[in-house]
């Protein structure tokens, strides 16, 4: 597994000491990453793209859906197994039926 390092203020170092750091981590299997300021906006601004595009927000509304159903097929599933369960014999509905026809 590759590590890394990010730097924010790059303007710390010119571009022969950037080159310099991130070839001393390398050695030891370490990635430095040199970021400024617009990078790091534009790095958010993609972030909130990604969180406001139309298919991320389908998603979202999808696995909420199933979240939401799941829970309630647990529910009626309970509510069914407190309940207490009647059969009616098909003998027994026609002697019934034949008692109430009769008196």
């Amino acid at each position: 597994m590759v590590k890394g390092i990010l730097i924010k203020v790059p303007e710390l170092f010119t571009d022969d000491e950037q080159l310099e750091i991130q070839e001393k981590f390398k050695s030891k299997n370490i990635e430095v990453i040199f970021f400024d300021k617009s990078q790091i906006q534009a790095s958010f601004d993609s972030f909130i793209e990604l969180i406001l595009s139309r298919e991320f927000v389908e998603m979202l509304v999808l696995g909420l859906t199933v979240d939401i159903l799941k829970e309630l097929v647990f529910k009626i599933v309970g509510s069914i197994k407190k309940k207490k369960v009647v059969i009616i014999d098909s003998n027994q509905q026609e002697n019934l039926l034949n008692y109430k026809i009769y008196n």
